[in-house]
């Protein structure tokens, strides 16, 4: 799912030099919550905003987008 919506995971992970690799990342400013919405959005196609959101959701969809 990560490489369909991803250009960032697409070319992460189809590399042919990372090829059966274990491969940790940093995303800048994107927390584990943060993260977790990105995938449901991914999985879902509905972004699903919280209250005390603020800019680092979307700057980290659109950094992985």
């Amino acid at each position: 799912m990560l490489t369909i919506f991803s250009h960032y995971f697409s070319y992460l992970f189809n590399d042919k030099y990372s090829q059966g690799k274990e491969i940790f990342i940093n995303i800048p400013g994107c927390d584990p919550e943060i993260f977790r919405i990105v995938l449901a959005y991914m999985h879902t196609n509905t972004l699903v905003v919280p209250s005390q959101c603020d800019y680092s959701l979307f700057k980290a969809i659109a950094w992985l987008g």
